[in-house]
């Protein structure tokens, strides 16, 4: 793997941050769509080569840009230093919610959580990567749909 040099805002579209694990797995981090950056934080501070990889979903448009530029165009302005720290806080904010979600919540729990946080974008991507995001399998969340749709049918 190379090493990540870049990051990327998304106009259009959604990309999806994921682990590929030795046996060919992936393992879904992150879904990124309009108007929020993707880059592994963690593996752009790093000198190690990038365990994360980013793929577009579908049709998408980006904005990127090298990672040591931003920080060079930081020292040189303070508005984009607050850029970079309001982007590295949003970042690390998001990396912490998802901790608790894993560590602390049931699949029930992440599944709501999802989509709470993600408005829409169940539609926008594949039940096989929701599921991977929710650390599932697609039957689990086939399972998890019906009992949620008969729960609001009930109501």
């Amino acid at each position: 793997m190379e090493r990540a040099s870049d990051v990327v805002f998304v106009v259009q579209g959604v990309l999806r941050e994921y682990f590929l694990l030795a046996d060919g797995t992936e393992r879904t981090k992150a879904f990124i769509a309009e108007a929020q950056v993707a880059g592994s934080l963690a593996d752009l501070l790093s000198d190690a080569p990038s365990r994360a990889s980013i793929v577009a979903e579908h049709e998408t448009r980006v904005l990127l840009a090298r990672y040591d530029e931003m920080k060079a165009l930081g020292q040189r302005f303070p508005s984009w230093a607050d850029f970079g720290r309001r982007t590295t806080a949003a970042l690390l904010s998001r990396k912490a919610e998802r901790e608790y979600e894993l560590l602390a919540l049931d699949a029930e729990g992440r599944y709501e959580a999802f989509l709470a946080q993600c408005p829409g974008m169940e539609a926008r991507v594949t039940a096989k990567n929701v599921a991977s995001y929710l650390g599932i399998t697609p039957v689990h969340l086939s399972r998890l749909r019906r009992r949620r749709s008969g729960a609001r049918a009930g109501r």
